[in-house]
Protein backbone atom coordinates (compact mmCIF):
# COMPACT_ATOMS: atom_id res chain seq x y z
CA UNK A 1 0.00 0.00 0.00
CA UNK A 2 1.50 3.37 -0.79
CA UNK A 3 1.02 6.59 1.06
CA UNK A 4 -1.03 9.08 -1.19
CA UNK A 5 -1.07 12.83 -0.41
CA UNK A 6 -4.46 15.05 0.69
CA UNK A 7 -7.31 14.48 -0.01
CA UNK A 8 -6.67 11.00 -2.11
CA UNK A 9 -5.33 9.75 1.00
CA UNK A 10 -8.63 9.11 1.67
CA UNK A 11 -8.80 6.35 -0.79
CA UNK A 12 -6.04 4.91 0.85
CA UNK A 13 -8.27 4.38 4.13
CA UNK A 14 -11.30 3.39 2.34
CA UNK A 15 -8.90 0.54 0.78
CA UNK A 16 -7.07 -0.49 3.73
CA UNK A 17 -9.93 -3.71 4.11
CA UNK A 18 -9.89 -4.60 0.41
CA UNK A 19 -5.47 -4.63 1.25
CA UNK A 20 -6.00 -6.65 4.54
CA UNK A 21 -8.40 -9.12 2.74
CA UNK A 22 -6.97 -10.12 -0.24
CA UNK A 23 -3.82 -12.96 0.52
CA UNK A 24 -3.17 -13.53 -3.65
CA UNK A 25 0.19 -10.75 -4.17
CA UNK A 26 -0.63 -10.63 -7.92
CA UNK A 27 -4.01 -8.99 -6.80
CA UNK A 28 -2.78 -6.80 -4.45
CA UNK A 29 -0.33 -5.64 -7.08
CA UNK A 30 -2.54 -5.01 -9.79
CA UNK A 31 -5.06 -3.05 -6.66
CA UNK A 32 -1.83 -1.06 -5.88
CA UNK A 33 -1.20 -0.14 -9.25
CA UNK A 34 -4.42 1.18 -10.06
CA UNK A 35 -4.83 3.20 -6.64
CA UNK A 36 -1.39 4.28 -7.60
CA UNK A 37 -2.83 6.11 -11.09
CA UNK A 38 -5.83 7.21 -9.93
CA UNK A 39 -3.70 8.68 -7.06
CA UNK A 40 -1.04 10.32 -8.98
CA UNK A 41 -2.05 11.11 -12.47
CA UNK A 42 -4.49 14.28 -11.45
CA UNK A 43 -1.18 16.18 -9.56
CA UNK A 44 1.07 14.75 -12.36
CA UNK A 45 -1.28 16.13 -14.97
CA UNK A 46 -2.04 19.67 -13.07
CA UNK A 47 1.43 20.30 -12.54
CA UNK A 48 2.50 19.05 -16.37
CA UNK A 49 0.40 21.46 -17.31
CA UNK A 50 1.62 24.08 -14.56
CA UNK A 51 5.15 23.40 -16.12
CA UNK A 52 4.28 24.05 -19.74
CA UNK A 53 2.29 27.30 -19.16
CA UNK A 54 5.07 28.94 -16.58
CA UNK A 55 7.37 27.81 -19.64
CA UNK A 56 5.78 29.09 -22.13
CA UNK A 57 5.20 32.68 -20.37
CA UNK A 58 9.10 32.65 -19.71
CA UNK A 59 9.71 31.55 -23.31
CA UNK A 60 10.19 35.27 -24.32
CA UNK A 61 12.30 36.72 -21.20
CA UNK A 62 15.00 33.80 -21.91
CA UNK A 63 15.16 34.46 -25.75
CA UNK A 64 15.72 38.49 -25.18
CA UNK A 65 17.77 37.10 -22.30
CA UNK A 66 19.94 35.11 -24.39
CA UNK A 67 20.51 37.28 -27.59
CA UNK A 68 21.50 40.09 -24.72
CA UNK A 69 23.90 37.58 -22.99
CA UNK A 70 25.50 36.78 -26.69
CA UNK A 71 25.44 40.54 -27.31
CA UNK A 72 27.78 41.42 -24.65
CA UNK A 73 29.82 38.12 -25.20
CA UNK A 74 30.31 39.57 -28.96
CA UNK A 75 31.52 42.90 -27.28
CA UNK A 76 33.53 41.79 -24.11
CA UNK A 77 37.13 43.09 -23.99
CA UNK A 78 38.28 39.69 -23.00
CA UNK A 79 36.88 38.16 -26.21
CA UNK A 80 37.86 40.72 -28.39
CA UNK A 81 41.41 40.37 -27.52
CA UNK A 82 41.34 36.59 -27.78
CA UNK A 83 40.20 36.91 -31.50
CA UNK A 84 42.96 39.49 -32.19
CA UNK A 85 45.67 37.07 -31.00
CA UNK A 86 43.83 34.41 -33.40
CA UNK A 87 44.50 36.74 -36.65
Amino acid sequence: MITAVPPFNVLMFLMTPIFLLVKNPRKLRKINHALTLITYMPIAFIFTIIFAVINIILLPFAYVFAIAHKIKLCFSPRIHRSRKNLL
